[in-house]
């Protein structure tokens, strides 16, 4: 794990709220780190010359993403849950709008980052509080 999601740890999110929780520490724990991640993200793209500073969060975005979906796909795995599959699909739009986000910060179009970090942000909440809420509980 690098530096960056370690300090996530120790940090509490802004957003997070315990309506957030499904029952489950160790995804619970990722989510809280995501949603950590993500106003960081936000909180620094508001800042002058944030581009030195956002690509090693971008990066640890996309890294700790796919980390935290082989977790929840191997939990849905071992609990043989039925529309996996659906389920495994919006963890493929969510990494694909992550590598949206990483271009459109590579070509410095704050428009398209701020669309984007409003979307990936709202999927996330969304997709926490309801698609996890019902494959993860059961």
């Amino acid at each position: 794990m690098s530096t960056t999601t370690i300090d996530k740890q120790s940090k509490e999110s802004q957003s997070w709220n315990d309506s957030l929780l499904l029952g489950i520490p160790v995804v619970d724990k990722q989510h809280k780190i995501l949603i950590a991640l993500f106003d960081e993200i936000i909180s620094i793209s508001q800042e002058k010359n944030e581009s030195e500073k956002i690509l090693p969060l971008l990066n640890e975005l996309q890294r700790y993403t796919i980390y935290h979906f082989n977790t929840e796909e191997e939990f849905m795995r071992k609990g043989n849950l039925q529309d996996m599959d659906q389920h495994v699909k919006q963890h493929d739009l969510f990494k694909k709008k992550i590598a949206d986000f990483m271009i459109a910060h590579n070509y410095k179009n704050i428009v398209l980052l701020n669309q984007i970090t409003v979307f990936l942000r709202k999927w996330l909440v969304v997709h926490i509080s309801d698609t996890d809420a019902k494959m993860l509980k059961h």
